[in-house]
C-alpha cells in the first residue's frame, strides 16, 4: 500500500469513529444497523483494513444517515 492509501484509509476511519461516536453507537450497535461484521468495522476504524469497498462504505454510511462524501472530505 501506498503511503497516499494508507493516509486515505486512516482518514476515512478516524471519520467514521467520529460519526459513530457522535451518534452514541458502539461498533456492535453499528454492526447491527449495517450488515457489517463489528470487527470488519473496527479494523477500518484502526485503518487496517485496506481495501474497503465502496458497497460497505455506503452500507455504513447510510446506517449512520452520512454520506460518503463526508468520510472524504
Amino acid at each position: 500500500m501506498t503511503k497516499k492509501q494508507t493516509e486515505l484509509t486512516a482518514l476515512i476511519g478516524a471519520r467514521l469513529r467520529m460519526h459513530r461516536r457522535l451518534q452514541r453507537m458502539s461498533q456492535r450497535d453499528l454492526s447491527l444497523k449495517s450488515g457489517v461484521r463489528h470487527t470488519y468495522i473496527s479494523d477500518i476504524e484502526l485503518g487496517t483494513r485496506p481495501n474497503v469497498s465502496i458497497s460497505t462504505v455506503k452500507k455504513l454510511c447510510d446506517s449512520l444517515l452520512i454520506t460518503v462524501d463526508s468520510l472524504l472530505y
